[in-house]
């Protein structure tokens, strides 16, 4: 893995990705519940410097069609790029009311909480 410095990227800061983020997402989502942006910095699986950032909806919202997160992340991509900032985004939307992994665990047919056993 070379070292981002070495290729002369820069690096913005996560709340510096977040306002590119935030006006990228407000123009690229309008009218489908965009509410807020989260970025944080981290290793993607290869280990590689990366930028993950959430794009939250509001509760209630349909689905997103495709081409419009890829509309998204290839201007947040292009934007970073523009900036000299080199780490790739990951780009994930994140809907309110989806249920979590943790939740479909804790729970039993139609909703209800498993009793624990013993």
């Amino acid at each position: 893995m070379q070292d981002m410095e070495d290729r002369g990227a820069t690096m913005l800061t996560d709340a510096t990705v977040g306002d590119i983020a935030d006006g990228i997402l407000r123009d690229t989502l309008r009218g489908d519940g965009y509410k807020e942006v989260t970025v944080h910095s981290g290793l993607d699986h290869d280990g590689d410097p990366a930028l993950f950032i959430d794009a939250v909806l509001e509760k209630d919202v349909p689905a997103v069609r495709g081409e419009i997160i890829n509309s998204a992340l290839a201007s947040l991509r292009e934007a970073l790029l523009e900036r000299d900032e080199g780490r790739f985004p990951y780009l994930r939307l994140v809907h309110p009311d989806d249920v979590s992994a943790a939740e479909v665990k804790d729970s039993g047919p139609h909703g209800r909480p498993r009793r624990s056993h013993g």
